[in-house]
C-alpha cells in the first residue's frame, strides 16, 4: 500500500470510490463529485493543496483531505496563517477492519506541517468516530449544538413521535403552534431591507472587519474567500443575503436548503451582524423565516458556538437548542505553542463556514 498526493487524473476513482461506500448524498453525484474535489482542494484562495489516497497497486481504497482555511489567532490576522479542515475521509468498506484508518491519520500529521497548516481541526458528529481519533491525538475542544427552528411543525413531530393516535391528536395544536411562531409578529424595520445577491463585494469589508473584532479564534472571511465557499462550485445552491440601512451594508446571511435527517432543512450557514444592532438581526432572521416557508422547508438549522453573541439572535428568533452537536477537535504539531485547548473554545467562532458539506 501507498500514499500518494492526489491529482485531477484521480478524480473519477475518489468518486467511484465514494459511490461504492454510499457517500454520494444529496446533489453528489459520480459525474459531479470530481468538480467538488477541484473546488475543496485545489481553488483554494490560499493555494495550500493537501489531499492524498491511499492504493493498493492501482485501486483507490481510501481518500483524506484538507481545507485550507485563513484563520485568525489570539484576535489578530496573522499573514500565513493557514489552518486545515480535516474533510472526505472514506475508506473503502473492504479495508476498515486493518490498520488503514491510522496509517491515514499518521500520514495526514506527517504532512499538514510540511504543507505550512498551522494546525488541524475537525466537526465530529458521531461518537464512534469521534473515539478513534481522540486516540489518534486529536483533542476535543467543546461540542457545537445544532439550533432548529421549526417550520412545519407536523413533520417535525413525525420524525419524533412514533404514536400514530398522538400525531392524529396533536395535528390542530401543532398547526396552530406552527402559524403562531412562524409568523412576523413585529412590523418590519423600515429603515433596513434585506437583499440577494448574486456575490458579495467590497461593501461587506465593514461587517467583516466588526466580525472579526468579536472572536479570537476564526477562520478569516473576506468578499474573496465567502464567493468561493459560497460561488465556487455550480453545483450547489446557495442564497446569499445583505441587510442594508441606508444604503450601507450592516450583515449577512448564507442558506442552503437540503436534506437533514429525512426532513427538508434550510440551513442557515453563515451570518454575520452588529449584536448591539438588534434590528438589523431581526430583519435577518425575518428574511431566512421567509425564504424557509417559501422554499418548503420543514425547519431551519443551524450550528453555533453556545458562547457566541449570535446566540441570543437565533432564541428569539423562535431556535431551539437540540440534542444534536458537532464536537470540535483540533490537532497541532508537537513543536507549537499555539493555545488550541478547551480554555480557547469560548473564543471560537464556528458555523457550517467551516463544513465541507453542508
Amino acid at each position: 500500500m501507498k500514499m500518494v498526493d492526489v491529482t485531477e487524473a484521480d478524480f473519477p476513482a475518489v468518486a467511484a470510490l465514494a459511490k461504492s461506500n454510499d457517500l454520494l448524498l444529496e446533489d453528489l453525484t459520480v459525474e459531479n463529485f470530481p468538480a467538488m474535489l477541484k473546488w475543496l482542494y485545489f481553488d483554494t484562495p490560499s493555494g495550500t493543496h493537501l489531499e492524498f489516497v491511499a492504493k493498493e497497486g492501482e485501486a483507490v481504497i481510501a481518500h483524506y483531505g484538507a481545507l485550507p482555511f485563513a484563520f485568525q489567532l489570539g484576535g489578530e490576522t496573522q499573514a500565513g496563517v493557514v489552518a486545515g479542515f480535516a474533510s472526505n475521509l472514506v475508506i473503502d468498506k473492504a479495508n476498515r477492519t486493518g490498520s488503514l484508518f491510522f496509517s491515514l491519520q499518521n500520514h495526514f500529521f506527517r504532512e499538514y506541517p510540511k504543507k505550512n497548516l498551522a494546525f488541524a481541526y475537525g466537526l465530529v458528529t458521531r461518537d464512534g468516530v469521534l473515539e478513534p481519533h481522540l486516540r489518534m491525538g486529536w483533542k476535543k475542544l467543546g461540542e457545537v449544538p445544532v439550533f432548529a427552528k421549526p417550520i412545519n411543525f407536523n413533520r417535525v413531530a413525525a420524525t419524533v413521535v412514533k404514536n400514530g393516535l398522538a400525531l392524529a391528536l396533536g395535528k390542530l395544536p401543532l398547526t396552530l403552534a406552527g402559524w403562531a411562531l412562524t409568523r412576523q409578529w413585529l412590523p418590519s424595520s423600515r429603515s433596513i431591507t434585506v437583499e440577494q445577491v448574486d456575490r458579495f463585494d467590497h461593501s461587506l469589508a465593514p461587517v467583516l472587519e466588526s466580525l472579526a473584532g468579536r472572536f479570537k479564534t476564526m477562520a478569516v472571511r473576506t468578499p474573496e474567500i465567502l464567493n468561493w465557499r459560497f460561488k465556487g462550485l455550480s453545483t450547489r445552491t446557495y442564497s446569499c443575503f445583505v441587510a442594508k440601512r441606508a444604503g450601507v451594508v450592516i450583515g449577512y446571511m448564507v442558506l442552503r436548503k437540503l436534506q437533514m435527517k429525512g426532513l427538508e432543512a434550510m440551513a442557515l450557514v453563515d451570518m454575520a451582524y452588529d449584536p448591539a444592532d438588534s434590528a438589523s438581526g431581526r430583519e435577518l432572521m425575518r428574511a431566512c423565516t421567509r425564504e424557509a416557508i417559501r422554499g418548503g422547508a420543514d425547519l431551519v438549522a443551524t450550528i453555533l458556538n453556545p458562547n457566541s453573541p449570535f446566540r441570543g439572535l437565533l432564541t428569539r428568533a423562535g431556535f431551539l437548542q437540540t440534542s444534536e452537536s458537532f464536537k470540535l477537535v483540533v490537532h497541532r504539531p508537537k513543536s507549537s505553542t499555539l493555545q488550541l485547548d478547551a480554555s480557547s473554545f469560548p473564543h471560537w467562532h464556528l458555523t457550517w463556514f467551516d463544513h465541507d458539506y453542508v
